[in-house]
């Protein structure tokens, strides 16, 4: 029995084909394409969706395998592509990402944007958690996350909101200059605005 395996080569370049615009679409995508998913499952996504849209779209490739010349522009061609896909894709909700960042600031609630795992910045969590906390609770909390000093701008409005929402907590205190006793006040070696604490353990 003869088995026809002529078919294997254009199938393999229309696989490559698709996988090339597919894989730098879903690396670029907001979301599938963050740094904190691994590469392993960002490669199983590109993969699996190159399976699925393969057999609609194989007969759209014309590829003359004879010479390398038109392969490599077709190939440019979907990387192209899928880079603007993914692209427009991230763009879209970096502009919503920017857009609810201003409104929050005007509506004075800029401080939630501290928090916001898609721009990297969980570390600020901390800075929440402590400021909202009673002054023995926010002790803790700076002493796991290690911090030696504490820094801050009495005329920040973020804090003012803090102090705001949490009377009774550590930032309600520095703002009311009454410190608790793990916080020691060093004075700057220049003249500046800003208030430093060090943490006494």
């Amino acid at each position: 029995m003869n088995v026809d395996v002529s078919f294997l080569p254009a199938l393999a370049a229309a696989f490559l084909l698709t996988f090339a615009r597919v894989g730098t679409m879903v690396m670029l995508m907001p979301g599938v394409g963050e740094l904190n998913l691994p590469s392993r499952v960002r490669l199983t996504i590109a993969l699996v969706l190159t399976a699925i849209l393969l057999p609609s779209h194989q007969k759209a490739y014309i590829v003359d395998l004879t010479a390398l010349g038109p392969v490599l522009t077709l190939l440019i061609q979907e990387v192209v592509i899928g880079a603007v896909l993914g692209l427009t894709a991230r763009l879209a909700i970096s502009a919503l990402q920017v857009a609810g960042s201003v409104v929050a600031q005007q509506l004075g609630l800029g401080f939630v944007t501290a928090i916001d795992p898609t721009q990297n910045q969980q570390g600020m969590l901390v800075v929440l958690h402590a400021g909202l906390a009673a002054p023995e609770k926010a002790e803790a909390i700076l002493g796991n996350a290690g911090a030696d000093y504490m820094v801050f701008c009495p005329g920040d409005g973020e804090l003012k909101e803090l102090a705001n929402r949490a009377p009774e907590g550590l930032a309600a205190a520095l703002l009311n200059d009454r410190p608790p006793a793990f916080l020691k006040e060093v004075t700057p070696a220049e003249a500046t605005n800003l208030k430093v604490y060090r943490l006494v353990r």
